[in-house]
């Protein structure tokens, strides 16, 4: 993402870091590394315990932070920074196009540091791997991700896996609209719950919903977006949560595509195991996402 800009920032094509990374990760790949397997098992605890995986997870989504807001006052119609840096800028139609489309994809590479981060069990790191989604209007989905997603995966309960046959727009679309109906689906039988109630009251939803809270603060954030940038902070913050949402859903669509678990005589589901999602060669730049299989496999695993 920092190369991204300083090409940007020297040349004003957008397009020229991103072509590095695309030529540059595949011979990385192909001829430095090639990791398909784990650690032994003797080092495994070592490695659980590490805080060094810390370092490029949070360093990613600080950079990625302000990428995103150094974006919007770039853009800006309010506010016109007086810096070299905003010399360059997109100009026509389609440059503007190229260049969301640019930052949208690596601003959705923050997300799967997010995704490591949801996982851990201390609240600080979970807040910190949900500053991506946040970005993008998407705050609901570490909870979804982290108790649906995993205890649905491979069935149709799981608005992420899909069945073969289902195109790829539809199932990104299927599964944007499917895990919001679900995390709220989810939010009132914890409210009724807690609770002890049978039916969930207008006051509740407004005061206990997760789900209401989380658009309150997109809509707060937008409001605020508006309020420094104008409305060409507002157009980029809208072209950016497009594309957050697309790319997160188009890896998820690719990681499940037309797995399903058994089921035997009485109903009951088989456990998760490889076979129940997809996986492909490991690389640094996707923070080992394509280990995928092992991760929903062995899900305590810290990284």
């Amino acid at each position: 993402m920092v190369g991204v800009h300083i090409a940007f920032w020297t040349t004003g094509n957008i397009v020229v870091g991103a072509w590095l990374m695309y030529i540059g990760t595949p011979i990385y790949n192909y001829f430095i590394l090639y990791d398909d397997h784990n650690i032994e098992k003797k080092n495994e605890k070592a490695f659980m315990t590490s805080s060094m995986f810390y370092i490029p997870m949070y360093a990613y989504e600080f950079a990625q932070t302000c990428s995103w807001i150094y974006c919007m006052a770039l853009l800006s119609t309010n506010w016109k920074p007086d810096h070299w840096i905003f010399e360059n800028k997109p100009e026509t139609w389609f440059s503007y196009v190229i260049f969301c489309f640019v930052i949208g994809f690596f601003g959705a590479l923050s997300s799967l540091a997010g995704h490591e981060l949801v996982h851990h069990k201390h609240w600080i790191h979970k807040l910190g791997g949900n500053i991506p989604y946040m970005q993008f209007l998407y705050t609901h989905f570490w909870e979804e991700h982290t108790k649906g997603h995993h205890k649905y995966i491979a069935t149709p309960e799981d608005p992420v896996c899909h069945d073969i046959g289902v195109n790829a727009y539809r199932g990104i679309y299927n599964a944007a609209t499917g895990t919001h109906i679900k995390s709220w689906g989810r939010e009132v039988l914890r409210l009724k719950k807690e609770n002890d109630v049978k039916e969930v009251s207008l006051i509740m939803h407004l005061t206990q919903n997760r789900m209401v809270g989380y658009q309150v603060f997109h809509i707060a954030m937008l409001t605020t977006i508006h309020h420094f940038f104008g409305m060409g902070g507002l157009k980029f913050q809208l072209c950016y949560t497009f594309q957050g949402v697309f790319w997160l859903e188009m890896v998820n669509y690719m990681e499940h595509y037309g797995l399903r678990r058994n089921q035997d005589e009485n109903g009951i589901t088989e456990s998760v195991g490889y076979m129940h999602s997809w996986s492909s060669v490991s690389s640094p730049v996707s923070f080992r996402i394509q280990r995928h299989a092992d991760h929903h496999a062995h899900v305590f695993r810290p990284f």
